[in-house]
């Protein structure tokens, strides 16, 4: 036998040797799952919004904001036209629409999220340019900022209701990832939040995912999915990531990172995939078919008026059946503000989506088959009688 093709074969086996050493299952237990409840979710209200002919109520980015005469705006991005849509959250009425070019000296291309600092500040993000752009009131451009800064897994930026722009002081924060598995991630190359610095433009990084995620093979994509919020009575950023059972808090006065428990008694592991990083040969739909079965952690946010952190969970689908899948059921894990985990709501399948927070509490967008209008309904925070 030919010297250079046994040499061939020898590297292809211990390749193969290698490849199946890091295929082993990695099982991330919650071993705090068993916490009484003494709080739930109630439904108290709900408010409507009427919606006009170049609107599809399917948008993924809302926002709340507050004038300075302390009027509450619903805002909203229609990708469709490129525009927010502003509305009296109060009354539910059509205020106004700002629409952005995609071209010319003001051009911003297609709008993938914003952010309102306030009526003379509005962010607009491009995630094709990777740029944030900043317009005054009257829209005009004021300034543009260039996120795509080296770093091997750069984080591409995603902007949601659940992973909002935050400006604090001369600093936003946005989070992203990109998809993939891979071998060589460390903490330090594959960071996740993005930390632009206003005046002088520079980028740095921060956070990561915990060391779980480079245990196991997560399929680098459903699993790979994080939300961030704020906290901005104790100035505290905070992270969801979908395997995770804590939050990850980053306390911007002080740089301090540390976790806290906010599992769901719903969910008692969440398996990696039982194949290697470096084969790659899990297709799209067993990766799917595997983040519907064993449930996961998704958006998060914090309610100033009743003083509680939330948490979305898709529960796990133990009898799933792609045929018949409609939906899938979720539950809302509920904090204190002292991080402690005081109940858990659940919700139908296909109940509720995003949502937004208003100075009167949560509000959860309905899954509705109306095409005129977007509904939210409120929720308060509520202790739970003991018999």
């Amino acid at each position: 036998m030919n010297i250079n093709l046994i040499s061939r074969l020898i590297i292809c086996f211990f390749l193969i040797l290698f490849a199946i050493s890091c295929s082993n299952e990695v099982k991330n237990k919650n071993n705090q799952k068993e916490i009484e409840s003494s709080h739930e979710l109630m439904k108290v209200g709900s408010k409507s919004f009427e919606l006009d002919d170049e609107t599809a109520p399917q948008s993924n980015q809302f926002q709340v904001f507050r004038t300075k005469d302390s009027l509450e705006i619903l805002t909203f991005l229609n990708n469709y036209n490129n525009s927010i849509y502003f509305y009296d959250f109060e009354s539910e009425g059509f205020l106004y629409k700002k629409t952005y070019e995609k071209e010319g000296a003001h051009g911003v291309g297609d709008i993938f999220g914003y952010h309102i600092h306030n009526l003379d500040s509005i962010f607009i993000y491009n995630y094709g340019m990777s740029k944030l752009f900043l317009f005054n009131a009257e829209e005009n451009m004021i300034n543009s900022y260039n996120l795509n800064q080296s770093k091997k897994y750069l984080p591409a930026a995603r902007v949601a209701t659940n992973s909002p722009i935050v400006v604090v002081d001369n600093t936003a924060y946005l989070t992203g990832n990109i998809a993939g598995e891979y071998n060589d991630e460390t903490a330090e190359n594959r960071p996740l939040l993005i930390k632009l610095n206003l005046v002088s433009k520079e980028v740095d990084y921060q956070i990561s995912y915990p060391e779980i995620f480079r245990e196991g093979n997560w399929g680098g994509g459903q699993y790979r999915w994080l939300s961030h919020n704020y906290n901005p009575i104790d100035s505290l950023l905070f992270f969801s990531f979908s395997v995770s059972h804590d939050f990850k808090f980053l306390d911007l006065k002080n740089g301090k990172v540390f976790n806290k428990y906010a599992g769901s008694k719903y969910i008692e592991e969440i398996p990696s995939i039982s194949s290697s990083k470096m084969l790659n040969s899990i297709s799209k739909e067993e990766i799917r078919d595997h983040f519907i079965i064993n449930g996961s952690y998704q958006e998060t946010g914090y309610v100033p008026s009743d003083n509680f952190y939330f948490r979305t969970v898709y529960l796990p689908e133990s009898n799933y059946d792609p045929a018949a899948f409609n939906g899938l059921q979720s539950s809302m894990v509920l904090l204190d503000r002292y991080f402690d985990v005081i109940g858990e709501t659940v919700f139908g399948k296909r109940s509720y989506g995003t949502f937004v927070i208003s100075k009167t509490g949560l509000y959860l967008k309905k899954f509705s088959d109306n095409e005129d209008a977007i509904i939210f309904d409120q929720f308060k925070l509520m202790e739970i009688e003991k018999d």
